[in-house]
């Protein structure tokens, strides 16, 4: 019975090994032409888009993560098992990233199977929005916990 169980163990480990993980996209930056649909979906109608640059986004991570590890420790702690979209936004005047995180379907960010035990961990999803000129975070919304 033990030499079947180790059997079928080493062959579910063997069988996951064979073929290297897809990679997966990670991060989506939504133009404005597409973000009225995309504002739609998170019930954030009614905006006045533009479309944030690469490297508009690079620079809100690491204020995302700090506000994160203040707000909300865990979502910082497995920051990297969620997919993140960025639209651009405009509230009272101000360019804002609205962010969305999405929690991967049981890999990490690049493409490799999550630790046994980690899939389902935390929400399925959160939401923030970035001030660009302030670089401080807000309206974080926290979903499917």
């Amino acid at each position: 019975m033990k030499a079947q169980v180790l059997t079928v163990l080493l062959g579910c480990l063997l069988a996951g090994c064979a073929s290297a993980p897809e990679p997966v996209e990670i991060n989506t930056i939504v133009s404005s032409d597409k973000a009225d649909f995309a504002a739609r979906v998170v019930g954030r109608e009614g905006l006045v888009f533009w479309t944030p640059s690469r490297s508009d986004v690079a620079k809100a991570l690491p204020g995302i993560m700090v506000f994160l590890r203040g707000e909300a420790p865990s979502l910082a702690g497995q920051f990297g098992q969620y997919r993140r979209q960025f639209m651009g936004i405009i509230v009272d005047g101000r360019k804002r990233i609205y962010c969305s995180f999405l929690r991967l379907d049981g890999r990490e960010a690049d493409g490799r199977a999550l630790p046994a035990g980690s899939k389902g961990d935390g929400p399925a999803a959160f939401r923030l929005e970035y001030d660009i000129e302030s670089g401080e975070c807000g309206e974080l919304q926290v979903s499917g916990e």
